[in-house]
């Protein structure tokens, strides 16, 4: 269960023009959950804190569980039509807080020809995390009739894995067990070799907490309060 988009994401800019919020993200099922993605062939032409993209989320944190620590946004960058099983390691953005992702652009070109040749195929169409997820989710149609929440490449009328298909995906085996399991359906599959070319985006964060830069100016001078551009 999760919130509308329009609930979720309230503010879009992109090269510090606004975005109709709707128009610009669409929907995306992974293996995480229910994600959304922006995608543009613009340029980011204005580098700075408002350049590039800029987007304002409510995590609805009212409607967390006391205990649970899985509050704030998991961010993915990719280049176009690469799954998100491609982009692990996600870059966190913590809630209540103004974060700023920096992004590195690093495009891989591999030697092709025999016999230097170590790599296969090229991105987005075939990575290694990709390949694997790929093995994993027809492993799992094939054994249990049900499909993983970010398989993308299965029948559309097959229904997602739910916890009732616990017992045909897991058996009784320990986890140490299942992670041999997966590591034999990854055997199975030609996952070994990195593509031959490929886009990957380093990305730097920072953040910003606004209440500490408040109640450090309040402690400052508790006597008057100034309201400015720092705030």
């Amino acid at each position: 269960v999760t919130s509308p988009l329009e609930d979720f994401i309230t503010n879009t800019w992109f090269n510090d023009k606004r975005k109709n919020v709707t128009r610009v993200w669409r929907e995306s099922i992974t293996d995480f959950g229910r994600c959304w993605a922006f995608t543009t062939n613009e340029q980011v032409v204005q580098p700075g804190l408002h350049g590039g993209l800029e987007v304002w989320m409510n995590l609805n944190q009212d409607d967390y569980e006391s205990a649970s620590d899985l509050a704030g946004v998991l961010v993915f960058i990719a280049q176009p039509g690469t799954p998100v099983d491609d982009q692990i390691p996600f870059v966190s953005v913590n809630p209540g807080k103004e974060g700023f992702i920096k992004l590195t652009k690093r495009s891989y070109k591999r030697e092709r020809e025999a016999p230097w040749a170590r790599c296969l195929g090229a991105a987005p169409a075939y990575s290694q995390p990709r390949c694997r997820a790929e093995c994993l989710y027809n492993a799992t149609r094939a054994k249990c009739s049900c499909k993983n929440y970010g398989d993308y490449i299965g029948p559309a009328g097959m229904p997602f894995c739910s916890s009732d298909d616990d017992e045909c995906l897991f058996g009784n085996s320990s986890f140490v067990e299942q992670a041999l399991n997966v590591t034999a359906e990854y055997e199975k599959c030609s996952c070994s070799l990195p593509p031959c070319e490929e886009t990957l985006y380093s990305a730097t964060t920072s953040d910003l907490d606004h209440s500490e830069a408040f109640l450090n100016a309040w402690a400052a001078d508790d006597d008057t309060l100034l309201f400015d551009d720092d705030f």
